[in-house]
């Protein structure tokens, strides 16, 4: 479902304009293959991804990709 709907966005991108995805999920299944998936669209390029460790401070643990349309 996450795949479908960042797919959508993508169609409503400029060409240069960041996709900002955010979870707060620690599988890759749901963070570092999604964005794979979408880089493999041809419709963006990986600029950075990486994930914020909330548990050293009683929090979630946060996945950030940013993907570049182009």
């Amino acid at each position: 479902m996450q795949f479908t709907i960042a797919c959508r966005v993508i169609d409503n991108l400029k060409v240069g304009a960041p996709l900002i995805y955010i979870t707060c999920s620690v599988f890759a299944c749901e963070n570092e293959e999604l964005s794979s998936r979408l880089v493999e669209t041809g419709k963006l390029v990986l600029e950075k991804q990486e994930y914020f460790k909330g548990y050293e401070k009683g929090a979630d643990t946060m996945f950030i990709s940013k993907l570049i349309k182009v």
